[in-house]
């Protein structure tokens, strides 16, 4: 009997090992296993399962001058065309992560900082493109930069900070051009510059400050040299 157990595993991984790759189904589709070579040598490209046509499970995918970890792992849902998406380093560390439709990206994207696995940026998308909060991290996870975006351009407020946490600059965005009030901090978050554009032109009155008081104005309602005065 355990002759036969072990005449019956032997054909079943022998059959196992010989399933073929690179098939197509009666429509002429990608089916079963698959994978691909760098043209010209032997190294994976990469290698994934399709059910008549449709990405399915786990696909992995390499560098030409490194097999030794999958630059990206994508992980299909058999029941829509979304998937789960890691990038990762030649080494292995995790770079980024988030979900991908089609080679569009969507939804909440993570990376990571390079010398450690704190994060360096989340970010959102909708068809590919930036849309909503984008926020950008110190080593330590202090928030050093946030901004808005719609349909892949900064609109609205943009902020940053200083390692300390103060506000050291804040800008605000129409349609990706900078336009309106423009303010400018010292590491103490006193006000050193106060401005304004419009739509990416500087205009008006632009105060300078030191210490918080007023030294000098530039006047850019005429002249993009702007008269200057000291007070």
């Amino acid at each position: 009997m355990k002759q036969v157990v072990l005449l019956f595993l032997f054909i079943s991984s022998v059959a196992f090992s010989q399933e073929k790759l690179n098939q197509f189904d009666e429509h002429g589709k990608r089916h079963g296993k698959w994978q691909k070579k760098y043209e010209g040598t032997n190294k994976v490209r990469y290698s994934g399962e399709f059910k008549h046509g449709k990405e399915i499970g786990v696909f992995k995918f390499y560098h030409k001058k490194s097999e030794k970890h999958p630059s990206t792992i994508k992980t299909f849902n058999e029941d829509n065309d979304i998937a789960e998406v890691k990038h990762y380093t030649s080494s292995g560390k995790l770079v980024s992560q988030g979900k991908m439709k089609g080679k569009e990206l969507i939804g909440k994207w993570v990376y990571y900082q390079k010398k450690s696995n704190e994060v360096l940026s989340e970010e959102f998308y909708k068809n590919g493109l930036l849309e909503g909060v984008r926020k950008v991290y110190y080593h330590g996870g202090k928030l050093a930069e946030e901004e808005n975006y719609q349909k892949g351009k900064l609109h609205g407020e943009r902020k940053m900070y200083s390692e300390t946490g103060v506000l050291i600059k804040h800008f605000n965005y129409v349609d990706g051009e900078i336009h309106g009030k423009v303010q400018y901090f010292d590491g103490n978050g006193k006000l050193a510059i106060d401005g304004k554009y419009n739509m990416g032109k500087r205009v008006s009155i632009w105060k300078y400050y030191k210490n918080g008081k007023l030294y000098e104005e530039k006047d850019y309602t005429i002249s993009k040299n702007p008269y200057k005065k000291k007070t």
